[in-house]
């Protein structure tokens, strides 16, 4: 009676095993023929990805290897803001996105700059990163980028670059260095091993 049981027992499972082992095939083929869709898919985003890089060097021969940008930092207060108040003539100002006005005394002279672009008083740090942006993919492809701010001191070149640090009032605000290097460490994080060394040149002397 036991072997008969088990006997049938076995028939019975027979059909179930067929069927699983026809579902387990099935689901096979369908997880191969996803994995193929998807690598076509990726092999088509490099491509795609590839061809947005090159037409963005493209864009970036275009414009010029070495762009000179200005930008015009919002007066401090006392003589200062006063001397800028509207008005008064005198002053620096913004004519479009690519020329700057400086009026100044005696006799109300006038000086016209013309620059690859102008940033007023009122552009924010993400406004000049929006002219940053573009550069950095070439830098994965090996293409050297240089971003430096020159002037005199008090003009803005530390705030532009590293922000400025928030407070109890006031939220800190990043600067170009710290928002390119975000960019930079997302673009990369697919297949590239990132080194960062910083130094900075301060009256004449080289701090790392």
């Amino acid at each position: 009676l036991g072997d008969a049981r088990a006997s049938g027992e076995g028939i019975l499972r027979a059909p179930q095993k067929v069927e699983a082992d026809e579902r387990v095939a099935q689901l096979e083929r369908q997880l191969a023929q996803k994995e193929l869709a998807l690598a076509a898919l990726e092999q088509e985003k490099r491509s795609l990805r590839s061809e947005v890089r090159s037409l963005q060097n493209q864009v970036q021969e275009l414009r010029g290897s070495i762009r000179v940008f200005c930008r015009i930092r919002p007066p401090r207060g006392g003589t200062e803001a006063a001397a800028a108040a509207p008005g008064n003539g005198f002053g620096v100002k913004a004519e479009g996105s690519r020329s700057v006005c400086l009026k100044k005394p005696p006799g109300d002279r006038r000086h016209d700059f013309n620059f690859d672009r102008v940033f007023n008083q009122q552009a924010g740090q993400r406004d000049l990163f929006e002219e940053v942006g573009p550069l950095l993919p070439g830098i994965l492809e090996g293409i050297h980028v240089c971003i430096f701010a020159y002037g005199q001191t008090g003009a803005g070149k530390t705030y532009t670059l590293a922000g400025q640090a928030g407070s109890s009032k006031t939220p800190s605000i990043q600067g170009i260095q710290d928002l390119a290097i975000g960019d930079l460490l997302r673009l990369a994080q697919e297949s590239f091993e990132v080194r960062l060394t910083a130094l900075e040149i301060y009256n004449e002397s080289i701090q790392e």
